[in-house]
């Protein structure tokens, strides 16, 4: 990980690189929802919209996607249903969402869509083409369950996290450092033996089983509560 030659190309001034950041895509599979999405072509000009047609396309999704989180033993009362619907100018090549509310999708209801689709266009891109036609191109739905608990746990403090234990999980070894004009010896650091409170400076090396953190000069460090590095850059 390089995040400090980063944050510098991006100028800041603090990083904050959390404890087994290399397994952070796994914790973010398990703190993810069960989900299921889904679109039906639906191509139509706005002034034509039959809206029970699409309430009953909406309502088609909706009872597959029942179906499919049922076997995954989501209850039906803890399922949260997204609907939108994909809507471009007449003749572009891309499209836009714009979310709906199913129950209000009736006859009459298109200057209402056509409002939505206006603001969330023009937040997009800034602006909007008043000439040109507005058509629905699909009917779209995110059907999820409950957001999964996920108590990350600080560490607590034992016997073997000593300075014994730290200076036997310390070397030196050179490594490269283009703006210090190729190998420097630095410090390399064994992750696991840090703790709360520790600190040091670059040019450093931190290292775990799934982790690297590479610390250029400039940088000051400091290991915080939950093991994280947090590291302040020099101007």
């Amino acid at each position: 990980m390089f995040a400090t030659k980063l944050a510098r190309t991006l100028k800041l001034r603090r990083l904050l690189i959390p404890k087994s950041a290399g397994a952070f895509s796994a914790l973010g599979f398990l703190s993810a929802p069960v989900a299921f999405e889904q679109a039906r072509t639906h191509l139509a000009e706005l002034g034509r919209v039959n809206w029970m047609e699409v309430r009953r396309i909406f309502d088609d999704l909706r009872d597959a996607a029942l179906r499919i989180l049922g076997e995954a033993r989501i209850p039906s009362t803890r399922i949260r249903h997204l609907p939108w619907l994909e809507m471009r100018y007449r003749g572009q090549k891309y499209q836009i969402d714009v979310p709906v509310d199913v129950q209000a999708l009736v006859p009459g209801c298109g200057d209402e869509i056509l409002r939505r689709f206006v603001r969330r266009y023009k937040s997009l891109y800034k602006r909007v083409l008043d000439q040109t036609d507005v058509e629905i191109i699909s009917c779209r739905l995110r059907s999820q369950g409950p957001v999964p608990t996920v108590k990350l746990v600080p560490p607590l403090a034992n016997e073997g996290q000593g300075e014994a234990a730290k200076k036997a999980n310390q070397c030196r070894r050179p490594a490269y450092f283009a703006e210090m004009g190729g190998l420097v010896e630095c410090m390399v650091y064994d992750w696991q033996a840090l703790w709360p409170g520790d600190n040091f400076a670059g040019p450093a090396i931190v290292e775990e089983t799934n982790s690297t953190v590479v610390l250029g000069p400039g940088c000051a460090v400091r290991v915080d509560e939950t093991l994280g590095i947090r590291v302040e850059l020099d101007s």
